[in-house]
């Protein structure tokens, strides 16, 4: 018995070892996974936020947002909102922060002059993104992407917004596991 046991050692320790290093292999591979997921996510965010910013600068320049005609840039506004469904809101606010038109609906009168990327944007003359947020109207996480409505002389007359929607991480991430 003594001996069938001594025998038996070598083996345990090899499937030990030969455990560990699998062990070790699935650790790497769900680490590179994750990474590939990662570089995914943020390589797809970042064509978002190109696409919005080609998306405001047409915006910014539409007549009805220039002039701050409230009924024909929320027409317009949300028209272009069941184009791009992964927005959750396109909005105008005026130089002083007031916005007069929005997609989503609006119980009170709303100004953004306190927000970083709406001053940013109007200070630089030039597209703006906010920090990750939730939106106090619907609960949803978002990021805000602002340019500025420049008039003919160059002088930035407000802003123009589109809030991302970032539940499409998570749609992203349950495609991604299969």
């Amino acid at each position: 018995m003594g001996l069938v046991v001594i025998a038996l050692i070598p083996v345990m320790i090899a499937l030990v070892i030969i455990a560990a290093q699998q062990r070790n292999q699935a650790i790497e591979t769900a680490h590179q996974n994750s990474l590939f997921l990662a570089k995914l996510a943020a390589a797809n965010q970042q064509r978002l936020i190109e696409g919005a910013r080609d998306i405001l600068v047409t915006l910014s320049q539409v007549p009805a947002i220039q002039n701050t005609d409230r009924a024909a840039c929320l027409f317009f506004l949300r028209n272009v909102l069941m184009h791009y469904p992964l927005y959750a809101n396109f909005g105008a606010a005026d130089r002083n922060g007031n916005v007069f038109c929005m997609t989503l609906p609006q119980k009170f009168p709303l100004n953004i002059a306190d927000e970083a990327y709406f001053q940013k944007s109007l200070s630089s003359g030039d597209f703006s993104i906010s920090e990750y947020q939730i939106n106090p109207i619907n609960s949803q996480a978002m990021i805000t992407l602002a340019y500025p409505i420049l008039l003919d002389g160059g002088q930035a007359a407000g802003v123009v917004f589109a809030e991302l929607d970032l539940r499409w991480l998570e749609q992203f991430m349950l495609v991604a596991r299969h």
